[in-house]
C-alpha cells in the first residue's frame, strides 16, 4: 500500500542560514522515528533576494539525504514562501514550522492527526489549558492584545485561539480552495488564511503545544503588529469568492 506523502516546509531567507544545519539534523532524526508510515520531505522555503548561500546550502543537505529538498520564490515575506511552496506541494498532507523550532517538534504527529481525522486545517494554539508557554512580557501582552481583542473583535474569530503560531498543516482542499484566495505574503497570511477558513466553513482544530520564545527584533514586532491592524481592518471590507 502506498504511504501517504506530508511535505514539512520551513520558511527561511538570507537571515536564517546559520540556523538551519542544526534544525534540519533534529527534525531528521525525529521525523525518522515518528513518521515511519508515511513519505514525508522536508522542504525550506527559500524566499527573498540575497540567499544563494542558504540554496547552496540546501542543495548540499538534499545529496546527503533526498528527504530535504527545497523552493524558491524572490518575492520576500515569510508568506510568500510558504503559500509558494504549499501551492507547488502534491503531497496529502502539506504542513510548516518555523526553522527555529520555537513549537516543540514532539507537537508534530498530534498536529498531523488532526488532518487523519478529517479536519482541513490543523494549527498549534499557545492559549489552550494544556499549552505551555515561556515568552517575555512584552510579547506576552502585545500578543495577548493582538489575540483575545483585535482577533476577536476585527476578525471574529470563533473557532480558533491563536492565528499565528508556526505550527500548521493543511489539507489538499486548503491548497486548492483557500491559497489562491490569500493575498497578504508577509506575516499575517495566517490570520488572513485562517479568517477566509473560518468564513467559507472549513473545519479547523486547534492543539496544545509547547512554545518557547526565540530571539525576536522588537522593531520588526512592532513592524508586524502594525501590519496586523492594517490588512485585518482591510479584509473586513474585501468580499471574498
Amino acid at each position: 500500500m502506498k504511504k501517504k506523502r506530508i511535505d514539512i516546509m520551513l520558511p527561511v531567507y538570507h537571515g536564517n542560514l546559520n540556523e538551519i544545519p542544526e534544525s534540519i539534523e533534529k527534525q531528521v532524526k525525529y521525523f525518522s522515528e515518528t513518521l515511519k508510515e508515511y513519505d514525508w520531505k522536508i522542504v525550506l522555503a527559500i524566499n527573498g533576494k540575497n540567499v544563494e548561500k542558504v540554496i547552496d546550502l540546501a542543495k548540499q543537505l538534499g545529496k546527503r539525504d533526498n528527504r530535504i529538498t527545497y523552493d524558491y520564490v524572490e518575492q520576500s515575506g515569510k508568506g510568500s514562501g510558504i503559500i509558494h511552496a504549499w501551492s507547488m506541494s502534491k503531497a496529502d498532507i502539506i504542513s510548516y514550522m518555523d526553522i527555529d523550532l520555537s513549537t516543540d517538534i514532539r507537537d508534530f504527529p498530534d498536529l498531523i492527526l488532526q488532518i487523519e481525522k478529517g479536519y482541513d486545517i490543523s494549527i498549534g494554539s499557545r492559549y489552550l489549558p494544556k499549552s505551555k508557554v515561556k515568552r517575555s512580557f512584552k510579547r506576552r501582552i502585545i500578543s495577548f492584545t493582538y489575540h483575545k481583542i483585535f482577533m476577536k473583535i476585527i476578525l471574529g474569530a470563533k473557532r480558533y485561539t491563536d492565528g499565528q503560531c508556526g505550527f500548521k498543516a493543511v489539507n489538499r482542499r486548503v491548497r486548492e480552495e483557500l491559497l489562491p484566495l490569500i493575498k497578504n505574503k508577509s506575516w499575517f497570511f495566517e490570520s488572513e488564511m485562517l479568517y477566509i477558513a473560518q468564513l467559507k466553513g472549513f473545519k479547523i482544530k486547534e492543539i496544545p503545544v509547547n512554545w518557547v520564545e526565540s530571539d525576536f527584533s522588537g522593531i520588526l514586532l512592532y513592524k508586524a503588529i502594525l501590519e496586523f491592524i492594517k490588512y485585518g481592518i482591510g479584509i473586513r471590507f474585501r468580499k471574498i469568492p
